[in-house]
């Protein structure tokens, strides 16, 4: 994942990439999950001890120790806050809790309630800051308060949101409703797919119901663009709806499409590329597609980004497992599942010589 350079800004000027060795992760172990922060240089990893790592741009450990957890139980999910050096963990046993990390490498840890008693799925933080969703394998979603300073109270606990099912992904869409009195107010909604293939609406008023259509298999992808408001389903079986979610929060299919990748175990990443155009990877295929999602003609349609790189051949036989998307600077980065890390530039059609979403390599691997 893309993380941001010192002092909360990308670095600027020639491009240049270093790998650095996370000394405190396991040696010859694998990394089961990691995370950026998208306002400072910090990332953060679980590591196969079972416990949360946050390290710093050179690999080094940005707080005193990891986070361990101080039952047998290990976290299975990571979510830094948007706008706050804040790590959100959840946990198997149900737990969540935040991690605030200050300058002098300091950790504040918080925990909520006992509101969850099964492994948390998922945790997303509303884009303004002010509103968390956790979901986990029983059903149940919670939306918490955060203050701002790593605390955070709950607002509501949806017990039955699953419907019988576990949440899988989520997403919030800030929204605008009447308010009574001519206007609008402003609405935190979420939405929420579920392992039996439904779409639930929840929101930080205490409403909860489900409003998608049967989508016959689990939602393993479940993604928001703003800017086209546009919201993508995509389940375990490869199918992809693109619904738009109007003023109200009440989403209209637009198109439906089989996804024609190679993806045996489903998607296993995402990433907005801008506007309407959405790329995943399977780690099954040598390249990463995006999937054209906004509105006008063409949406549902894709184009390959395939996995190759001026004077340095790419051997056929790697595959594309995971994808990121530094929009500030252009810069797409594939992995892959033989270890290599490709930089692609985005450039204009005319400067590519191409089609709409070229990419040319800003650095070799």
């Amino acid at each position: 994942q893309w993380a941001r350079g010192r002092g909360g800004a990308p670095a600027s000027g020639m491009a240049s990439y270093v790998c650095y060795p996370c000394g405190s992760l396991p040696r010859d172990s694998p990394v089961r999950s990691v995370a950026a922060s998208p306002v400072e240089a910090l990332a953060a990893a679980i590591g196969v001890d079972g416990a949360v790592h946050i390290v710093d741009d050179e690999g080094s450990l940005a707080v005193d120790r990891p986070i361990d957890s101080r039952t047998s139980k290990e976290p299975t999910v990571l979510c830094w806050h948007p706008r706050e050096p804040t790590l959100i963990i959840g946990w198997h046993d149900g737990r969540v809790q935040s991690v605030s990390v200050s300058q002098d490498g300091k950790a504040s840890v918080f925990e909520g309630g006992a509101d969850h008693k099964s492994a948390i799925v998922d945790i997303v933080v509303s884009p303004e800051g002010g509103r968390v969703l956790s979901t986990d394998s029983a059903g149940v979603a919670c939306v918490w308060r955060f203050d701002g300073r790593g605390r955070f109270s709950r607002l509501h606990t949806y017990r039955s949101a699953g419907g019988g099912s576990a949440l899988t992904k989520s997403v919030w869409v800030p929204t605008r409703v009447p308010d009574g009195s001519g206007g609008t107010a402003s609405l935190m909604a979420f939405f929420a797919g579920t392992d039996g293939g439904w779409l639930v609406y929840g929101d930080d008023q205490g409403n909860c119901n489900r409003v998608g259509g049967d989508f016959r298999a689990p939602i393993d992808v479940l993604e928001y663009d703003p800017a086209s408001r546009r919201m993508v389903v995509i389940t375990r079986d490869l199918a992809m709806a693109v619904l738009e979610v109007g003023p109200s929060a009440k989403p209209t299919l637009v198109t439906r499409a089989k996804l024609a990748v190679r993806a045996s175990r489903g998607i296993t990443a995402t990433a907005w590329l801008g506007q309407g155009v959405l790329s995943t990877a399977t780690g099954e295929e040598p390249a990463a597609r995006a999937w054209l999602v906004g509105q006008g003609e063409g949406a549902g349609s894709s184009f390959l980004v395939k996995l190759s790189a001026k004077g340095r051949a790419i051997p056929r036989s790697d595959r594309v497992s995971a994808v990121a998307f530094l929009g500030s600077r252009s810069l797409l980065a594939l992995g892959t599942v033989e270890g290599r890390v490709l930089v692609l530039r985005r450039v204009a059609a005319q400067e590519a010589g191409a089609g709409a979403g070229a990419a040319a390599p800003a650095a070799r691997p």
